[in-house]
C-alpha cells in the first residue's frame, strides 16, 4: 500500500525582471557602502519616472479632493432643504398640538361648568 504524499503549497516563482531589479539595487546599496555616502540622491539623480509617479499622484489627490468637495457641497445643500423641511413641520405640529390643547382645556373648563 502506498503512503500519502504531502501536500505542498505553490511556491511564489520571483519573475526574472524583478530579479534583475533587486540585483540591481543590491549593486547600487554595495557601491553606496563602499564609497562611505549613505544617501541615494547624491550618487543618483532620482529617474523621470518617480517624478512623472509623483506629479500623477499629486494630480489623482487633487482630482480625489475635488470630488470630495463636490460631493460635501451636495451633501450641505441637501440636509439644509432636510432641515428647512423639518422645521416647516415641527412648526405645523407645534401649532396642532396648541389647537388639540385648546380645544382639550375648552371641554374641560366646559365640563366643570356642567358638573356644579
Amino acid at each position: 500500500m502506498r503512503s500519502p504524499t504531502k501536500i505542498r503549497t505553490p511556491t511564489k516563482l520571483v519573475r526574472s525582471g524583478e530579479a534583475r531589479w533587486a540585483s540591481k539595487a543590491k549593486d547600487v546599496k554595495k557601491k553606496l557602502l563602499g564609497t562611505g555616502d549613505n544617501t541615494l540622491d547624491s550618487a543618483w539623480p532620482p529617474p523621470k519616472r518617480v517624478k512623472l509617479s509623483i506629479v500623477d499622484d499629486l494630480h489623482r489627490q487633487v482630482q480625489v479632493a475635488q470630488c470630495l468637495e463636490e460631493d460635501l457641497l451636495r451633501d450641505n445643500a441637501r440636509m439644509r432643504l432636510k432641515v428647512l423641511n423639518l422645521r416647516d413641520e415641527v412648526g405645523y405640529y407645534y401649532s396642532l398640538l396648541g389647537r388639540i390643547e385648546l380645544i382639550a382645556a375648552d371641554n374641560t373648563g366646559r365640563s366643570q361648568w356642567t358638573r356644579w
